[in-house]
């Protein structure tokens, strides 16, 4: 995915790829896979590049702050992300094609990973059948829980509509050696340390 900001910013200031690679002190190849590529530099880099644009280095490049963000929170952590819309479907794809060991998916429904990679599934059960453990807990459209969660965001019976919808996409998977589906009576943020689960295959 291309950073589109970069280029308009660089064709308004009449910029090349040499010119601003000059000024971030890069290879004009760095630059090239910044505009093409989408790829995030260095925070030095970022920041002479931005300052000789007259450019915000965040607005250009959004995953500085969320690095920056992360690591203030915990070493461990890559990047946080405010909104799941801040995060593209193929991020999401292309950290469970890599897993090797484990893949944990804690959720409502999050149905828009099947409707965006439909291959989602065969995704899964080839990361199973290399020996990745894959454990998936959905919403519960029955709990109390789930339902309060619906009238808390004032979205009614969409909420248990899409648990159940995300169940449907995902039964398939039922019985697939080294794949656990388990749906889940909490919210996403305490339902790892405190709500029950039923496990239904």
């Amino acid at each position: 995915m291309s950073n589109e900001r970069l280029r308009v910013a660089m064709a308004a200031g009449g910029w090349t790829n040499a010119g601003l690679a000059a000024k971030a002190e890069v290879d004009p190849k760095s630059v090239e896979r910044w505009v093409n590529l989408g790829r995030t530099p260095r925070r030095e880099a970022a920041v002479r590049a931005a300052e000789a644009l007259g450019e915000d280095v965040f607005a250009l490049w959004p995953g500085l702050r969320q690095a920056r963000a992360a690591r203030a929170v915990s070493p461990e952590l890559v990047a946080l992300y405010e909104q799941r819309a801040d995060l593209p479907v193929s991020t999401f794809v292309e950290l469970m094609t890599q897993a090797r060991e484990r893949i944990d998916v804690l959720v409502y429904a999050a149905i828009f990973l099947h409707e965006a990679y439909p291959r989602l599934n065969d995704l899964l059960r080839e990361r199973a059948a290399e020996g990745c453990t894959v454990r998936i807990a959905l919403g519960d459209a029955d709990s109390p829980n789930v339902q309060q969660r619906g009238k808390e965001e004032k979205f009614g019976h969409g909420i248990e509509t899409r648990c159940r919808l995300a169940l449907m996409h995902y039964r398939p998977l039922a019985g697939v050696p080294g794949i656990e589906l388990r749906t889940h009576g909490g919210t996403p943020s305490t339902t790892a340390c405190t709500a029950p689960t039923t496990r239904y295959w």
